[in-house]
């Protein structure tokens, strides 16, 4: 199965003076206690993923308190010396997944300038409830396919005689797209597939899709994909993959969807592009809902003006909700770091937080000092007026921030040595 939610890192850092795939969402209450920082985690690390650790900072990144996860669903961090948090502190969550090469991926997410509450991390939920097996009959000649139940998605260029697809309910529904040389596109629409169900399905009559042309700026390289929900309205759990395309190396300004006329009434559309004056910057959207009428960039830019750990800066134009920065490091040993910093859109510089004696020892050899900047990012979420407002909606209303908001577009700069992500926008810190 190809995994429907791709992870974008991102870095976690201290704000210094003012001037990214981890699924997240967050509950707070009104911020109005300090004596106590609680934590509640809703099935939120995935299989293969261990929570760590969370630690809190001051502005000047001194450690405030720690508190170790070890498998607990719950934590409540204390003020270590006197008896109140200050007014603003910087939250990190630490935890771990299989890397690559045979090494531990540790992963840092830092949010900076919140408020001392009660938090609860959600996710996206992506569960299996098996596996069916379809046998195709009557295939017609096509150039390309895909099929998709709620939690599973296959695709290619030619179906073959028998496929095998993950389910995401018992039973589950599939819809199957393809494109035929004949008479375009064409779909079928499966109901009641139980797990381990062998299904014979008959292609010789399918139904006709209607289309919709999408507005795009114009690019080189692109990728889209719109996804269905049933039920409506429920953004965090699954979703059908309809349609989806992309382009690498012809020019286009449009995309054209091909979705059913009746089965769904709620969609998710997301585009990710490659600005066609500088392959370092790649746009994307999201849009929760209706099928857009077209997409525009966000109004906005990022740049670098320095990217070392120790004097980090950058300057921003426009208007969005969130700054975030991405940092690798993967020095001589069982571990490779990833440290994503998320901020006000003031927080352009910035200083990491002192790492906790404890996790100094477990991580030894990793310092601050030798990450490199993989990304910086700049993001603005519908129906949201400010950072503070992002952090109420992802860590205080206890849902998934898909729920709450219509869209999210954002910028990702990389730097040149940096690898681009297919998908944006998906990952643990939204």
């Amino acid at each position: 199965m190809k995994s429907k939610i791709l992870t974008v890192l991102t870095v976690a850092l201290l704000l210094g003076s003012s001037s990214c795939i981890k699924r997240n969402t967050t509950t707070v209450n009104d911020y109005n206690h300090r004596n106590y920082f609680s934590a509640r985690f809703e099935n939120y690390f995935s299989p293969g993923e261990t929570g760590i650790m969370i630690f809190l900072s001051d502005q000047n990144g001194n450690l405030l308190s720690e508190e170790w996860i070890n498998g607990q669903t719950s934590v409540t961090l204390y003020p270590q010396q006197g008896t109140l948090f200050p007014t603003t502190l910087t939250e990190t969550l630490v935890y771990t997944s299989p890397g690559e090469g045979g090494k531990t991926m540790v992963h840092l997410y830092s949010y900076l300038q919140v408020m001392p509450d009660s938090w609860i991390w959600k996710t996206f939920e992506s569960a299996t409830t098996g596996s069916a097996i379809l046998t195709f009959g009557n295939v017609p000649p096509h150039t390309a396919y895909s099929i998709s139940s709620y939690s599973g998605w296959n695709h290619g260029d030619a179906l073959s005689s028998a496929a095998s697809i993950y389910l995401g309910k018992d039973p589950d529904n599939i819809y199957l797209l393809l494109n035929t040389t004949a008479q375009g596109y064409r779909y079928k629409w499966l109901t009641g597939i139980e797990p381990s169900a062998q299904q014979w399905v008959d292609l010789s009559s399918m139904e006709t899709p209607i289309s919709k042309v999408i507005p795009i700026p114009g690019t080189l390289n692109l990728n889209y994909q719109l996804n269905g929900y049933l039920p409506s309205g429920e953004h965090a759990k699954g979703y059908y993959t309809v349609d989806y395309g992309g382009e690498t190396g012809t020019y286009t300004d449009s995309v054209v969807l091909h979705f059913p006329a009746t089965i769904f009434n709620d969609f998710e559309f997301n585009i990710n592009t490659i600005d066609p004056s500088d392959s370092h910057k790649q746009w994307y959207q999201y849009t929760f809902g209706t099928i857009p009428n077209s997409v525009s960039y966000l109004n906005g830019d990022v740049s670098v003006l320095n990217s070392a750990p120790d004097n980090f800066h950058v300057q921003v134009s426009g208007s969005f909700d969130r700054l975030g920065s991405s940092w690798e490091a993967n020095p001589i040993g069982p571990y490779r770091y990833q440290w994503t910093v998320y901020g006000a859109p003031t927080a352009t510089t910035f200083k990491f937080p002192a790492l906790p004696d404890d996790l100094v020892k477990i991580y030894a050899g990793f310092i601050a000092d030798s990450l490199k900047l993989s990304s910086v990012e700049i993001k603005d979420f519908s129906q949201v007026s400010s950072y503070y407002d992002l952090i109420r909606k992802m860590f205080v209303s206890g849902n998934y921030i898909a729920n709450i908001v219509p869209g999210y577009s954002g910028l990702i700069r990389y730097m040149p040595a940096a690898k681009k992500a297919d998908k944006p926008g998906t990952g643990k810190g939204m």
